[in-house]
């Protein structure tokens, strides 16, 4: 409906304001029925043409309207996938953008700079794993903008899309362009007329000795887990990391975390299983490493499988970036049960087990995390290790986990 009133709108002299605020409705719609592709596609053309109206200076105000509103629908998409709008986003009626007829104190707010639109618009893509490329296309912009939050929560984004990916040799460098965003926003946010959002002051030699920076060692540790798949990668990455943090004295502490990580890498079955489920260990230098090691093992049972993929699941919920490894992770426990499926012996009713294991392990990658949930329970099922309240608690919570963007030192 949207798309053919756009287009009537475009024939008829003097609606232009119109014709873009239809535009943005369609693409609005577009997300709604689940078209990721269409819709970001929709929005990147309705931001170019808000900016080219702006440069009219009697459309100043219809600009001015189309960026609030478009604003409006982009933090209430953005809440659906993190949890940190969901406070300060409400959701918009069908035909919000294409309104003419707003309360006048709509122009006695602060203006929706395009930046930050641009922005938003590129988280959407991530979330929507919509693979546009349109993060490429407005990498200098965001990365240059005047508007405060925009540097660093696009140096975050790109971090995300590094975990995604699993091209993760670069991540040293993405974490120091992070900490210099935000150096440089800390600059200048004294002299602005306005509040903004509370700006991370990160110490690197400190964040990575702490394991409550999202910056330190959890990075790094979740990044091992997703490409845990491949020991060339593995092999590749440490050899990466290592000649970048060679220059920079700041990541001193991660390359002897690296030097430890991979000696425990190299540890047989028995020994990484006393690692990861003795409670005095360490989680991110010890236990992270060693649960990875055991994925990685060719010789552990059924039993072993389970217990070390519900300790994995313990530590994401402890951690954050495991949205973003959500997928990899899915493949790395299904590949984990695709390799036992072959030894009925080890299931407690094999007629029963093998086929809900073979189910649950093709399920989507795409589900992520909610895949993860649904193999430890089934995997539970199969080994006849039931679990406990506590553990049927987290992976629910697991399952239902949105990520968080703007994250504290």
């Amino acid at each position: 409906m949207f798309k053919h009133a756009h287009r009537f709108a475009l024939r008829k002299r003097g609606f232009k304001p119109l014709s873009i605020g239809l535009r943005a409705d369609a693409a609005f719609a577009d997300w709604s029925a689940g078209n990721g592709v269409e819709c970001i596609h929709g929005f990147r053309v309705v931001l170019s043409e808000v900016e080219a109206l702006a440069a009219d200076e009697a459309a100043k105000s219809d600009a001015f309207r189309l960026r609030k509103l478009i604003g409006v629908c982009f933090l209430w998409m953005l809440c659906r996938y993190d949890k940190t709008w969901d406070k300060i986003a409400y959701e918009p009626p069908p035909g919000v953008c294409s309104k003419l007829d707003v309360e006048k104190e709509l122009y006695g707010l602060r203006d929706s700079p395009p930046d930050a639109l641009w922005w938003m618009l590129t988280q959407l893509d991530y979330y929507l794993d919509a693979n546009t490329g349109l993060e490429q296309q407005v990498t200098e912009r965001l990365e240059n903008s005047p508007f405060p939050s925009v540097a660093p929560y696009f140096a975050n984004q790109r971090i995300q899309r590094s975990l995604r990916s699993g091209a993760v040799a670069r991540l040293p460098e993405q974490v120091i362009q992070y900490v210099d965003a935000c150096s440089k926003v800390r600059s200048r946010v004294s002299n602005l007329p306005y509040a903004t959002d509370p700006v991370p002051e990160i110490d690197l030699e400190a964040a990575l000795l702490s394991h409550n920076s999202p910056y330190g060692l959890c990075l790094f540790a979740v990044a091992l887990l997703r490409i845990a798949g491949s020991e060339e990668l593995l092999r590749s990455i440490f050899s990466a990391w290592n000649e970048y943090c060679a220059t920079d004295s700041r990541f001193k502490n991660l390359i002897t975390w690296m030097n430890s990580t991979q000696q425990l890498l190299l540890l047989d079955v028995s020994t990484s299983e006393q690692v990861l489920f003795d409670g005095a260990t360490d989680l991110l230098s010890e236990k992270i490493p060693a649960a990875i090691n055991l994925l990685r093992a060719d010789n552990i049972s059924a039993v072993q499988l389970f217990s070390t993929q519900a300790a994995i699941v313990k530590i994401l919920n402890q951690v954050p970036w495991f949205y973003d490894v959500g997928s990899a992770t899915a493949e790395l426990f299904a590949n984990g049960w695709r390799r036992k499926l072959g030894f009925r012996g080890q299931f407690s009713m094999p007629n029963l087990n093998i086929p809900e294991l073979r189910r649950v392990c093709d399920l989507s990658d795409s589900q992520g995390l909610a895949k993860v949930s649904e193999i430890v329970k089934v995997a539970s099922q199969a080994v006849n290790m039931p679990l406990v309240v506590s553990q049927q608690q987290l992976l629910n919570k697991l399952a239902g986990r949105r990520v968080r963007l703007w994250q504290s030192g």
